[in-house]
């Protein structure tokens, strides 16, 4: 949380009072202006019956938890991201039928090097629109897989 608290100017700056938004530190979320639509859920990592490569299950087997993310009506949103100390952290942001979700991921600072895993579930007619802005001093190894149903647009 030292990291939000040392970069609260630059974060106030990145958001208006009318943006909906979380703000993630160490993969938590600590701050938002989500409509009811938008539910955050900490939990176990769902387990699925894909293919995933041996450092996406690394990542996994070390993340103290996993946040899933479910759009369930249409929304611009903006994640922002701060990292004081862990070294895996993993994200599921679910886009539900017929939803248009467009977010914009930016990352402000990381303490220390991070694998990250972020997987997006585009359902059923939905679109999904992603903008990443980065300004980092340390490594961030993003593994990031977009699953799209049938008629989704990313």
């Amino acid at each position: 949380m030292k990291h939000y608290l040392k970069f609260k100017d630059t974060i106030d700056s990145l958001i208006n009072n009318s943006d909906n938004y979380i703000i993630f530190n160490d993969g938590k979320a600590i701050k938002y202006n989500i409509n009811d639509d938008i539910l955050i859920n900490v939990d176990e990592i769902a387990e699925r019956s894909i293919k995933r490569s041996d450092m996406e299950e690394d990542i996994i087997a070390n993340s103290k938890f996993c946040v899933s993310v479910d759009f369930l009506s249409d929304v611009d949103l903006k994640l922002i991201y701060l990292n004081d100390e862990e070294k895996n952290i993993t994200f599921f942001f679910n886009i539900k039928k017929d939803k248009n979700v467009r977010i914009t991921n930016l990352y402000v600072d990381f303490e220390c090097s991070t694998n990250t895993l972020v997987e997006y579930n585009v359902e059923e007619g939905a679109m999904l629109t992603v903008c990443d802005f980065a300004s980092l001093n340390t490594n961030i190894n993003e593994y990031v897989n977009y699953y799209l149903n049938e008629k989704s647009n990313l």
